[in-house]
């Protein structure tokens, strides 16, 4: 059953059971730009700022060269 978790500015996203209880206690952020959403949170690296992105967690994906991603439209029902 698919669940929202909402980001610190007001919107949420949609994960799976499994995936909500991993995800639900960071603090994540959603942006919007011309090429759509994007879910992510800040992370302090060896020092540095660096943006974590939700889908390359939820993928495992340390590196997303050659990674392709594809929007599809469809309505989910979410009682």
């Amino acid at each position: 059953m698919p669940l929202k978790i909402h980001t610190t500015n007001g919107k949420s996203t949609i994960v799976d059971e499994q995936d909500f209880v991993r995800f639900r206690s960071r603090g994540w952020h959603a942006k919007y730009n011309e090429r759509g959403r994007l879910v992510y949170r800040v992370i302090i690296e060896k020092g540095k700022r660096k943006m974590s992105i939700l889908y390359r967690e939820l993928l495992d994906l340390k590196d997303c060269l050659g990674v392709e991603v594809h929007k599809k439209e469809f309505e989910l029902q979410i009682p």
